[in-house]
């Protein structure tokens, strides 16, 4: 009888064993399938060339407004950022760059989005000096709703308020060569 007990104890728990497995191998695959749904829903789409600049005003981190009428002739980059987002801190010397070459140009206006808890000081100290920087309130700010912003980084460049460019990407943005 000690022989059928053993028997038992050991097919009980290989059938544990393979119970295990299966659960374990079936909550990876659930987690992925909604990763990538999660992926889905939220597509990186970008703002259509040809609207026009949308009515905003703000005031920057040193103070000084910006709104839309001071960006409505000639040509103007407003980028999205995230203060959340690693591509859009990756993303901030090469606009701190761009912008201090293009500031006698192109206006050059940096939105960074901040929910309540992250402070973006770190952002607009690393882009003072080089172009007017607004903190969005959160990730819906309705003032900047009609910019039709959903992924971070977004970089727009307006030609006399019609958007004539978007990209998520700085680089792929065409932009005036400075003089």
């Amino acid at each position: 009888m000690s022989t059928g007990l053993l028997v038992a104890v050991v097919v009980l728990a290989a059938v544990c064993v393979l119970n295990l497995a299966l659960v374990l191998r079936l909550s990876t695959l659930v987690r992925r399938q909604g990763a990538a749904r999660a992926a889905a829903d939220t597509p990186a789409t970008l703002p259509a060339p040809g609207a026009a600049l949308p009515a905003f005003a703000g005031v920057g981190a040193t103070g000084v407004p910006v709104s839309s009428a001071d960006l409505a002739t000639g040509t103007v980059l407003v980028a999205f950022l995230s203060a959340t987002c690693a591509p859009c801190r990756e993303s901030l010397p090469d606009l701190a760059a761009t912008a201090t070459g293009l500031r006698e140009t192109v206006p050059v206006v940096a939105v960074v989005s901040a929910p309540s808890h992250v402070d973006p000081a770190d952002m607009i100290a690393a882009l003072a000096g080089s172009c007017a920087v607004i903190v969005a309130d959160g990730y819906h700010d309705p003032r900047f709703a009609g910019f039709g912003v959903g992924n971070y980084p977004t970089f727009l460049r307006y030609d006399d308020g019609v958007l004539g460019a978007a990209a998520h990407l700085l680089p792929e943005l065409a932009l005036p060569v400075p003089a």
